[in-house]
């Protein structure tokens, strides 16, 4: 009997998109699985402001206060190192390498990449996030 190598990865972790975005066919919400939805949650936390969720006044990456200072280098390091408390913090999914914070070409924002692995996976993934102040 012949044996066949089944390469895909089983989903660890699924959620919600976050624009509750139907399905054409199914008519049910669309899920995202695995690294993206690792990702779709570190993005929420880095976006989230104190007590913006009711109860848990704490889980925010305090960002919103650096994107109103003068564009420096330590402006950069304490982006860079909020980012790092809040990931290590609060997402446990997430096992962080690497996190790259940059002043954006225009000078009103800043870039960040992360670099992670995911529980229980051994590749690493990077994704790039812009961070921007909103008058």
């Amino acid at each position: 009997m012949a044996t066949k190598n089944i390469t895909a990865k089983p989903d660890l972790y699924s959620d919600f998109r976050t624009d509750f975005l139907i399905h054409p066919m199914k008519k049910d919400l669309v899920m995202v699985k695995n690294e993206d939805s690792v990702i779709q949650s570190i993005k929420n936390l880095l976006y989230t402001g104190q007590y913006e969720r009711f109860w848990q006044p704490d889980i925010n990456a305090g960002l919103r206060h650096y994107l109103f200072e003068l564009p420096s280098k330590m402006t950069e390091i304490g982006i860079r190192d909020s980012i790092m408390a809040v990931i290590r913090n609060h997402e446990p999914r997430a096992e962080l390498i690497e996190v790259y914070v940059s002043l954006s070409v225009d000078e009103s924002a800043y870039e960040a990449t992360i670099v992670f692995s995911v529980v229980n996976r051994e590749e690493a993934i990077s994704f790039t996030t812009l961070l921007q102040r909103l008058r």
